[in-house]
């Protein structure tokens, strides 16, 4: 059975693509400690927050909007090495209103890790694998089982051959 979502979650700024450009706030200097509560970035966070999160509030579905969740995440608990982190992207979302459903997106070896209390974790999958849909109901057990990212390709480049995995 598949299930067809129509409303949107927003993906949040503190990892946009990092595959290809580190993407996020605070990536302008080389001392920059990306996705961490290092001063710099959490600064850079909270005024690119100030800025975007009053424009996500009213869209939220609680309040008439079409937005029903807003990942926190994506992917951090694969090298997580500030655990301070994600509480910190939780409080500054909920502080500015965002009362949704939050999220993060991982891979089977980072939903251990990668969450926090009060934030649903989901899976992110390469192929049907149901050893890591297990997995994930291990780690957040009686919680509706969710796969955030089903990867058929990879990212292609211009002029690069076109990326894609066979299908199982």
């Amino acid at each position: 059975m598949w299930v067809s979502v129509v409303y949107p979650h927003v993906r949040g700024p503190s990892r946009r693509y990092s595959e290809l450009d580190l993407g996020g706030p605070g990536q302008r200097t080389r001392m920059m400690r990306l996705r961490t509560t290092y001063a710099g970035f959490t600064e850079a966070v909270n005024a690119f927050f100030d800025k975007l999160i009053p424009k996500v509030v009213p869209l939220q579905f609680k309040k008439g909007g079409p937005v029903i969740a807003v990942q926190v995440e994506s992917e951090y608990g694969s090298f997580a090495k500030d655990r301070d982190y994600i509480p910190f992207l939780k409080e500054a979302l909920q502080s500015r209103g965002i009362s949704e459903l939050l999220l993060t997106a991982e891979r089977h070896e980072g939903l251990e890790v990668g969450g926090v209390g009060g934030v649903h974790r989901t899976l992110n999958l390469r192929k049907l694998n149901y050893d890591d849909i297990k997995y994930l109901e291990a780690v957040q057990p009686n919680s509706p089982m969710l796969v955030m990212e089903y990867w058929t390709g990879w990212f292609d480049g211009w002029g690069d051959l076109h990326h894609s995995f066979p299908a199982e």
